[in-house]
């Protein structure tokens, strides 16, 4: 017998091996029911599954985002609900309010109202899993503020026409005129109303116009503010909550044409009526808009002064096109952070403009303004570098480089007041017109002045000058200052003393209970007409000397160049030496400060280390220029040229953190029309820069434009005012940009506002609530205001098939839930303040909006019910798909007990013959081997 080789053993081997593992996976599948273990086990069958369980996953997901929109539904229609029923509530309070109730009844139904709508702004602000239900996607709500509310001021209105007074007056036609006590104003026909030219005032427009120029001359005594309208009414405004007398008569020959029911006398041929004026409440022309921090973005170009929140900190760019730098690299010092310490919740704040700083600026052509005449030339250089080419004609660069000029310009001083806050500070920044409040938790407002000059203090013992007095001596003396006219020796009577401001007597001058003060006293305009009036004090900015006012008088400025210090004024004006010094200002780096002197700069205030600090250090590896010196820099170069620590400003006090920045914009103001291209491009924009004199001395570029084709470059530009006077300004530009504007001689005559007016008010609230609340005084709420967007917060419960799980946001869905509360604010403000003749009135037009919103919130609940059902019907869908998941999934991996029992048999014997046969085959082997 032939014996086996090697290779017969080995396969007979492999096949008792192979049949081995084919019996234990048998034996696997019988044990556990699946008949796929492994993906080669059956590649097909295990791509289904695949499939099959990845969409199991994502029902699993869809169920559970299916279930949270369900909960936040849930609660989005509970909170609806609620203030549906407080809407109820307040119509039947009105109803009842509107039977004629006594006035203890209309106060209680006004403070239940008053529950009524704190409970409203409750159920608005509502949240679930502590993310708020209707806010859109501000699902946990940024930091905003409310709509500022502006004071209220008187408005007197004249209208000549109204009165059927003529255009054209008649020979002997008089006007009478008394405003605040002030006057009386006479304007007759005889009457000069221009000085250069001698017209007269032969037309009812020339005298609106002539008694608006004296109003507003007088506006230091009576606080009363003139202009006109474009249709020469004339128009008259008070401070704030403040009623004003305005009467006006007109004389006239007597025609039976012009006789009327309030004809008051008639004298001879001669008529005299009182004319109509109408008196309203209007607000302010004053408003401020509040901007806040937005999120950093890369590939986005930030101006200098924008702010940016990144890595939960608050950032303020340094340049202007600052592109793509990230704020914590510090690259080229792009970037500032700002204190973002302010973490209050909920404030509300109070501001009003207490005073006026007048600031020297230079001006540059293209209205930005700099405090330092090498930054203002530096500027210019900049634009005409990035703008200008080899090809730019010199007239236009000359004109950008001398047109430079030194303005006086006056910026508002706010006081804010917050309800939270221990103390708040406004500051300006002259680049960007913007103002920025700051605020403090235990913080305190530095305030007072200092005394610059030698100022002697009288004790006057037994009513005799305790000292000798030599001549231009300042002194105060129970509460008044005086100046030494001449010596006077020591043991002089004081009783002889001037009692009133601006008497004097041969050795004292009164200068009355104040001194000057450095920026807020008049300002020079040696070339302007200026009404000065007894006891107050002018300032020679460009001398920097104060004078005191001896009596009312005119500089006719327009005719010749004023100069305080000419002999001929002596006996109008009187010099004094002494003034104050306010303290705790914004830092101006165009200013000497002295020892002791404290400033605000970057949310903190500084005290100066120096005297005769210029804000300059020099570099010894420079040696060419100085360089700025900030008070907020950590090292500065000493006067050895060593590189120290900064020794010229110390930081005192608690740092203010950031709450907003806001411009201070006038509706009055004049408007800048560009004209734009037609065939591409952009068109440039531009604001109106007026200077404390109410001259236009400028236009602040604030879009330079793109104009594609040279021929529709403009050439000039047309500043319009609110009375509809125009005027035309000359444009600097080249390569389709506009540089700059040139300013024609005619802008100096035009008298325009100035700046927020003195008494001007805002109140508002900044917190971090979808519904941002403004309370008063008493914590009422008197305002809210939406803080949420309109983008939807959606997610996704089926295969392409997402859905809101909140309220719908867009086109004002969830913003008007705060009508609800106003129209409550209303309700309750009505049933307060409402006069007896027409509070029935004001209730029935507050409950009618009411319903009406009421309606509107029973739409919305429809709509989150209808969401709801579709959740259920999504929900039962999505389990009976899953279900049906399982059953394809068990039909593919289950194993037939039956067929894999018979498997297991048939392997289990082959098995068993396969091991008899080897044994065989090699038992034979071995004997024939022997």
């Amino acid at each position: 017998m032939r014996v086996p080789n090697v290779t017969t053993s080995e396969n007979l081997l492999d096949v008792i091996k192979k049949l081995d593992q084919r019996q234990l996976n048998l034996q696997k599948q019988i044990s556990d029911g699946q008949s796929i273990t492994l993906p080669e086990d059956d590649g097909m069958k295990m791509g289904r599954l695949v499939r099959m369980e990845t969409e199991k996953n994502s029902l699993v997901q869809y169920q559970r985002n299916a279930s949270y929109a369900t909960e936040y539904l849930n609660a989005s229609h509970l909170n609806l609900d609620k203030l549906r029923e407080l809407g109820v509530r307040s119509q039947e309070l009105a109803r009842t309010s509107g039977s004629g109730l006594n006035y203890v009844a209309m106060e209680t139904n006004a403070q239940e109202m008053n529950q009524l709508l704190e409970e409203a702004l409750n159920r608005i602000n509502a949240t679930h899993r502590k993310k708020a239900l209707f806010g859109g996607t501000y699902t946990t709500p940024k930091f905003g503020s409310t709509d500022v509310i502006q004071g209220q001021r008187f408005e007197k209105k004249l209208s000549l026409a109204d009165n059927y007074i003529p255009e054209n007056l008649k020979v002997g036609d008089k006007f009478t005129f008394q405003v605040a006590g002030q006057g009386p104003y006479v304007i007759d026909t005889a009457t000069v109303i221009n000085d250069k030219t001698g017209d007269v005032a032969q037309s009812a427009s020339a005298v609106a116009a002539f008694l608006r120029d004296k109003i507003n001359a007088d506006n230091r005594k009576t606080g009363i503010q003139a202009k006109l309208d474009v249709q020469n009414n004339l128009l008259l405004y008070g401070a704030v909550d403040e009623d004003f007398e305005f009467t006006a008569e007109y004389e006239t020959d007597a025609d039976p044409e012009y006789e009327f029911p309030n004809d008051t006398r008639r004298q001879g041929s001669r008529w005299t009526r009182s004319l109509s004026v109408t008196s309203s409440k209007v607000s302010e022309a004053t408003n401020i808009a509040l901007t806040h921090p937005a999120d950093w973005q890369r590939l986005t170009s930030y101006n200098r002064g924008e702010l940016v929140y990144y890595n939960d900190k608050i950032w303020e760019s340094q340049t202007d096109e600052n592109f793509n730098r990230f704020p914590d690299t510090n690259l080229a010092k792009a970037w500032k952070e700002v204190d973002s310490t302010y973490d209050v919740l909920r404030e509300d704040w109070n501001l009003n403009v207490s005073s006026h700083e007048y600031k020297a600026y230079n001006l540059t052509p293209d209205g930005w303004l700099f405090e330092d005449l090498t930054d203002a030339q530096n500027h210019v250089i900049s634009v005409l570098n990035q703008s200008a080419d080899v090809e730019t004609p010199q007239a236009t660069l000359d004109s950008m480089y001398t047109g430079i000029s030194q303005v006086t310009m006056s910026v508002a001083q706010f006081e804010a007041i917050g309800s939270e806050s221990a103390a708040a500070r406004v500051s300006f920044d002259p680049r960007t017109l913007e103002y920025t409040l700051t605020a403090s938790a235990n913080g305190e407002n530095v305030g007072g002045s200092k005394i610059t000059g030698n100022l002697l203090r009288e004790p006057g013992t037994g009513g005799l000058t305790n000292s000798a007095y030599q001549q231009n001596d300042i002194f105060v003396y129970d509460g008044q200052y005086y100046k030494a006219l001449q010596s006077v020796p020591k043991e002089a009577d004081l009783s002889g003393l001037p009692s009133s401001p601006a008497e004097s007597t041969a050795d004292f001058l009164n200068l009355g209970k104040v001194l000057p003060r450095s920026g807020f006293n008049t300002v020079l305009d040696s070339t302007k007409n200026q009404s000065l009036i007894k006891g107050e004090y002018l300032h020679d900015l460009s001398a920097n000397k104060f004078y005191f006012v001896l009596s009312d008088f005119t500089t006719d400025g327009d005719v010749a160049a004023f100069d305080p210090s000419n002999p001929t004024n002596a006996s109008k004006l009187e010099e004094v030496s002494i003034y104050e010094s306010p303290q705790g200002l914004d830092w101006n780096q165009g200013r000497t400060y002295n020892t002791g002197d404290i400033v605000y700069h970057k949310n903190r205030y500084w005290q100066c280390l120096q005297d005769n600090f210029k804000n300059l250090a020099f570099d010894p590896l420079d040696l060419v220029d100085n360089y700025l010196v900030y008070p907020d820099d950590e090292y500065i170069h000493n006067s050895n040229g060593d590189l120290v620590q900064n020794d010229a400003w110390l930081p005192i006090g608690e740092s203010f953190g950031h709450v907003a920045k806001f411009r201070a914009d006038r509706s009055d103001w004049p408007e800048v029309i560009i004209a734009p291209p037609t065939r591409g491009g952009e068109g440039a924009e531009a604001e109106a820069v007026v200077d404390a004199s109410g001259r236009l001395v400028g236009l602040r570029l604030t879009k330079a434009g793109s104009y594609t084709y040279e021929d529709e470059m403009p050439q000039s530009a047309v500043v319009r005012t609110s009375e509809g006077v125009e005027i035309t300004v000359d444009v600097i530009g080249d390569n389709g940009k506009v540089f700059g504007f040139k300013m024609p001689a005619e802008a100096a005559d035009m008298n325009l506002p100035t700046s927020p007016r003195l008494q001007d008010t805002f109140s508002f609230a900044t917190g971090s609530e979808t519904f941002l609340s403004h309370r008063n005084s008493k914590g009422e709420v008197i305002d809210v205001t939406y803080n949420g967007n309109e983008k939807n917060a959606e997610t996704y419960i089926g295969k392409g098939s997402k859905i809101s799980y909140y309220l719908e946001a867009s086109n004002g869905g969830t913003k008007d839930l705060g009508d609800v509360v106003d129209s409550m604010i209303s309700l309750r403000d009505a049933l307060r303040n409402a006069k007896p003749s027409t509070y029935a009135t004001e209730v029935e037009a507050a409950n009618q909006k009411l319903i009406a919103l009421e309606d509107k919130v029973v739409d919305k609940m429809g709509e989150v019910a209808a969401k709801m059902a579709r959740m259920e019907t999504v929900q039962k869908h999505d389990e009976e798909y899953f279900m049906g998941l399982d059953q394809r999934i068990a039909k593919d991996i289950d194993v037939d007990l039956s067929e894999a029992i018979v498997r297991m048999t048939r392997a289990t014997t082959a098995y068993q013959a396969a091991i008899q046969v080897g044994a065989h085959m090699m038992n034979t082997s071995l004997l024939n081997f022997l």
